[in-house]
């Protein structure tokens, strides 16, 4: 169902606002999630659904990860490694 100037999914109730160009917010799927983080995608399944990362879902259901986060959280992991 479209509304004016967005995308509603039904089955979730999720807006998404289609001024997000992909320039402004990049999204990835779980498997270049899993090779950021190197754990499988399986992985990546798991801790999303655990509410550990943050994602939206398509239009078909699919997950999609926000990739500043997913680089941030990344990042931070690298530093306790060395850190510790």
């Amino acid at each position: 169902m479209t509304i004016k100037g967005s995308v509603f999914t039904r089955r979730q109730g999720v807006r998404f606002q289609p001024s997000l160009t992909p320039s402004t917010a990049t999204f990835l799927r779980s498997a270049e999630v899993a090779a950021i983080l190197q754990v499988s995608p399986k992985t990546v399944a798991r801790w999303a659904q655990q509410g550990l990362l943050p994602y939206q879902r398509t239009l078909g259901g699919h997950r999609r990860y926000p990739e500043p986060a997913i680089r941030e959280l990344a990042a931070s992991l690298v530093q306790e490694v060395r850190g510790s």
